[in-house]
């Protein structure tokens, strides 16, 4: 099933690996909450383990945007491709994420708003994490363990599932979509453990502080009438309205499809503008 995640805010930045993490010897501190790593350098394979937020791993090879890292689990080591998106560089002493990523082409207003957080930092990426198809959004853990760091985002048919759909799930579509983040082989209702109860859309808005939403609606999400996640889509707007988490919330004709994302991307392309060059009135 397609998925289209836009983060519209970063729509310039061109991701790259860190300048020092390109030979053995070198080493990364992960950034999300957790993210999956995988058997080959592309999010089409599949994962090998999850790593989490201020892991420090050593890098053994890059290739592009990918980092080959390793990870101690069961008295062994793991080996398995990382975004460097998701990374940052360790400095030798250890005291201070590395300060030599490269120039990655972009624009940056570094004039704080009025909640302190800046218009756009280029080295913030909103991919979403813990592997294709899951519904862990990224703006929660960048708001809350760096604020400074966040914009805003959009997205475009968020593929947020219930309960009911994470359980009818066959075996194959939750290894792919699941695996990394909820734990390999799992069934029934071994599935709603605590991995996921961290992602249930109350659990996220109770976690990320409602004062940066105060004056801006840095999320936005539009979805179809018929879209297959339009439950949990709303389930999670619900859960940041009541929240007091100011977003944007769309609701138009359609499905899961490229023509709802076609005719949905002007606004999203909206709303990142507004993001941008204070259109909401900071």
């Amino acid at each position: 099933m397609i998925r289209l995640c836009l983060a519209l805010f970063l729509a310039c930045l061109a991701l790259a690996a860190p300048a020092g993490a390109q030979g053995r010897g070198d080493s990364v501190r992960i950034k999300p909450v957790q993210i999956a790593i995988r058997e080959g350098p592309g999010t089409g394979f599949p994962a090998v383990a999850t790593v989490y937020k201020g892991d420090e791993l050593p890098v053994l090879q890059s290739r592009g945007n990918w980092l080959l890292v390793a990870v101690r689990r069961g008295g062994g080591k793991v080996e398995g491709w990382l975004n460097a998106a998701f990374a940052e560089e360790v400095e030798q002493d250890r005291g201070r994420p590395g300060r030599n990523w490269p120039d990655r082409g972009g624009w940056t207003d570094e004039r704080p708003g009025r909640d302190g957080a800046p218009h756009w930092d280029r080295d913030s990426p909103w991919p979403p994490q813990g592997g294709s198809g899951s519904s862990s959004p990224s703006w929660q853990p960048e708001v809350t363990g760096a604020p400074d760091r966040f914009a805003g985002a959009a997205a475009l048919s968020a593929a947020f599932r219930t309960d009911a759909q994470l359980l009818s799930l066959s075996p194959e579509g939750y290894e792919s979509r699941y695996g990394g983040v909820l734990g390999y082989g799992l069934e029934g209702g071994d599935r709603a453990n605590a991995a996921w109860e961290a992602l249930r859309p109350e659990t996220l808005a109770a976690g990320t502080d409602a004062a940066r939403f105060r004056r801006v609606p840095r999320l936005y999400f539009d979805i179809g009438a018929d879209d297959p996640f339009f439950e949990g889509t709303a389930a999670l707007h619900v859960a940041l309205r009541d929240a007091g988490l100011r977003h944007r919330f769309r609701v138009t004709e359609g499905g899961h499809d490229w023509p709802f994302w076609r005719g949905a991307l002007e606004e999203a392309l909206r709303h990142a503008d507004a993001v941008l060059t204070r259109g909401y009135g900071e």
